[in-house]
């Protein structure tokens, strides 16, 4: 087979089409009517050279499978796909630089947008990450900032990659300036707080410390305790002594030493009487029955004289024990309770004290944190406007100084000054796509260009595209609707 033939068989409803590559370059379209294959062909040729997936490549109806064979390949796509060889020509794997000349919208911006996209992958220029990190200080801070799908290194869309990071960082930047609102407004409610702590009246302190003026509270309290307790405790004892005299004064001689002593003669001579009368029972039983009442009478006399002394020994001890006892003064007891005010005023003015001086520590912590939230959402603004320096570069890198971004939009430098690239001409945006790619690529290599992106070009436009794609040794692989079968036709200049 010849070396710049690409021929296909039974692809989709394309019986057999051979597609010579014209060897010093130039535009080769696919003619035909609607529905012959056309687009069946570009999609058959891009899996050939790019090496990718041919799950979009069907076979002809009844055929035994695809086959597409050219520039050192050969695909066969049947039950199975199957690939052999390397493909011996220069190419770009799924771009189009008809993306670039016309991405096909309306809006400037829109068009641009998808301009600079089309740019930077014709151009193959890599995504770097780390260009990006530069912004936020680190890789590790940006990873923080970003979510895991924009920064995804395996993108092939830089403007799309900047402007997921930007929306990222702006988001970022929001959230500090919602910290900084409310970091502000919380100072604001303490310093009002602080304010009307101010306007209430503070006695001079006495005291180094507030664990000094609580110390000096506690013990006052617990002094004023102790000497209400003793002033009732003494008035009790007052009283108990008051009663037991008066207790005493009722008992006359009774339970005294002498009343005791005399009743214990008493039943003695009982005792001794009983004895006598037992001598002579038998004599004097009307003597022993006497005898026997009148011992009975002063044992019991004894027992009262007995119970009357032993209560007269408690009255005379409370008697005694309230002799030394005097009345507490109540001037003391006032005096422990004007100590006891005095020391609540201390514990609260330092209580007063401690809260301002926290109430100030809370404003300045809330200020500075204020303030660093500020100055991180400047800084990640700054670091969001910076992404469209990152797209800028990446522009740069691959168009050199002759382009440029302004605002989203595309500019060129030309002889004629600074001009916006959508304000060329069609043939002055081919060449400069043709440029591009042909920098990616080398000489001699073969570009697939959708149809809708040459379809619309006027004669005189295809002709200028066709005599650069020659000067540069580039094939340009396309299609057009026209009558009748599919068929490869070079154009000519």
């Amino acid at each position: 087979m010849e070396d710049r033939i690409i021929e296909l068989r039974d692809v989709g409803p394309v019986h057999h089409l051979r597609i010579p590559l014209p060897e010093g370059g130039g535009i080769v379209i696919l003619r035909g009517d609607q529905g012959v294959g056309k687009s069946h062909s570009l999609n058959a040729v891009n899996a050939l050279i790019g090496n990718k997936s041919a799950d979009r490549i069907s076979s002809r109806d009844a055929s035994l499978g695809a086959q597409i064979e050219g520039l050192g390949v050969r695909l066969t796509i049947g039950r199975r796909a199957s690939r052999g060889g390397e493909v011996e020509v220069a190419h770009l794997e799924g771009e189009d630089p008809s993306l670039l000349v016309d991405p096909g919208f309306k809006s400037h911006d829109a068009a641009d947008a998808a301009r600079i996209k089309a740019l930077l992958r014709l151009a193959r220029a890599k995504v770097d990450v780390d260009a990006f990190a530069g912004l936020v200080g680190s890789r590790e801070q940006l990873e923080e900032l970003c979510r895991p799908t924009s920064l995804d290194e395996n993108s092939l869309d830089v403007p799309a990659m900047a402007a997921s990071i930007k929306r990222d960082l702006e988001a970022a930047a929001r959230k500090a300036e919602s910290a900084t609102e409310n970091a502000f407004s919380r100072a604001d409610g303490v310093r009002d707080t602080l304010k009307g702590l101010q306007g209430e009246h503070t006695p001079d302190l006495r005291y180094a410390t507030a664990d000094e003026a609580r110390e000096a509270h506690t013990r006052a309290v617990r002094e004023h305790e102790a000497l209400k307790t003793r002033r009732e405790n003494s008035a009790a004892m007052v009283a108990q002594a008051r009663e037991a005299r008066e207790a005493l004064a009722e008992f006359g001689e009774d339970g005294s030493p002498e009343a005791v002593d005399a009743a214990q003669d008493v039943a003695g001579q009982a005792s001794l009487a009983i004895d006598d009368a037992k001598e002579a029972l038998e004599r004097a039983k009307a003597a022993l029955k006497a005898a026997e009442a009148d011992h009975d009478a002063a044992v019991g006399a004894l027992g009262r004289q007995q119970r009357a002394a032993s209560q007269r020994a408690r009255l005379q001890k409370a008697v005694d024990a309230a002799a030394d006892v005097g009345p507490v003064p109540a001037a003391d007891v006032d005096a422990l309770a004007r100590a006891i005010e005095s020391a609540e005023s201390e514990v609260a003015a330092w209580a007063l004290h401690e809260r301002t001086a926290n109430l100030r520590d809370q404003i300045a912590e809330l200020q500075e944190a204020g303030k660093a939230a500020s100055e991180r959402a400047v800084a990640l603004r700054e670091a969001a406007v910076g992404t469209e320096a990152i797209v800028l570069d990446a522009v740069r890198s691959v168009c050199g100084d002759g382009m440029e971004l302004h605002e989203g939009r595309l500019y060129v430098h030309t002889d004629r000054g600074r001009e916006l690239f959508s304000d060329l001409s069609h043939g002055e945006r081919w060449r400069m796509a043709l440029d591009i790619a042909v920098a990616a690529i080398g000489e001699n290599g073969l570009l697939v260009v959708r149809q809708e992106g040459f379809e619309g070009l006027s004669p005189r436009t295809r002709a200028e595209v066709a005599e650069h794609a020659k000067r540069l040794g580039v094939v340009i692989l396309t299609a057009e609707a026209a009558d009748g079968d599919i068929r490869a036709e070079e154009q000519t200049t």
